[in-house]
């Protein structure tokens, strides 16, 4: 009953939802009634969408963890912040590849992984180290197999190994920062200036599925966007908004950090 009336309350925002994501909704408060419980990993909008229906209705205290402050994938963790369980539920790994080989990926460092039949929620944040190195955080069961059975990325050999916390060297993010004005703040408007296209060159890309606002699929090309937004366009990279603000002629002055 007290889910039904969590959902009640933000109706608008249910209706919207995919099967999955009221899927998502469902597991989550059956972990919410139980201290100490841990999701798999989830992506941004699958945060968004728990955080916006259970904070401050959750009966017990929770939050998010990825293995680093920053991390872009994390597990719900139902508990007080900094449980020292956080630490034993998520293990980092460092994958180093060996002898001659192609400097590592993100896209081939998760596709060797996903190769051997595991799903993309038992795996964290990828991080680049180096040409040969990088970390993964993966769920603390699935840690062993990953150290016994991931001997390859790509064509080239590897080795896995559990590290500690106080092992990880954190790359520096990089971002590119751009400034641009737009007619108003539709989605279509804000592609425009970041890919510098038209409004009407850009359809394509909601009409093909390839655009994503805080990690929800956009189709509509007239979606409104503000400071804070997250969007990434398949083949184009992930942007955010930092800023808006409208100048003397009416247009708007957009402020956008790109992920590099």
């Amino acid at each position: 009953m007290k889910f039904l009336k969590v959902l009640k309350m933000d109706s608008d925002l249910f209706s919207s939802l995919s099967k999955e994501e009221k899927y998502l909704l469902s597991y989550s408060k059956d972990l919410l009634s139980a201290e100490g419980s841990i999701s798999y990993f989830l992506n941004e909008r699958e945060r968004f969408l728990i955080a916006s229906f259970f904070r401050n209705k959750s009966a017990l205290p929770f939050t998010f963890f990825g293995g680093y402050p920053e991390a872009e994938r994390t597990v719900l963790f139902v508990g007080k912040e900094m449980n020292p369980l956080f630490y034993k539920r998520i293990i980092p790994l460092r994958i180093t590849l060996q002898g001659k080989m192609k400097p590592l990926r993100h896209g081939s460092v998760l596709g060797s992984i996903l190769s051997l039949g595991l799903k993309r929620n038992i795996l964290g944040d990828i991080l680049i180290l180096s040409e040969n190195c990088a970390v993964v955080f993966v769920l603390s069961d699935m840690a062993l197999y990953l150290e016994k059975n991931l001997i390859k990325i790509g064509g080239d050999s590897c080795t896995v190994k559990t590290i500690g916390y106080d092992e990880i060297s954190l790359p520096e993010k990089r971002r590119e920062e751009l400034s641009f004005t737009i007619a108003s703040c539709r989605i279509d408007c804000l592609l425009g200036g970041i890919l510098k296209k038209s409004r009407g060159s850009s359809v394509s890309f909601f009409s093909d599925g390839k655009v994503f606002l805080n990690q929800q699929q956009v189709f509509s090309s007239s979606k409104k966007i503000s400071a804070g937004d997250k969007i990434s366009v398949r083949g184009f990279g992930k942007y955010e908004v930092n800023d808006m603000i409208e100048t003397k002629t009416g247009r708007l002055r957009v402020c956008v950090s790109k992920f590099l």
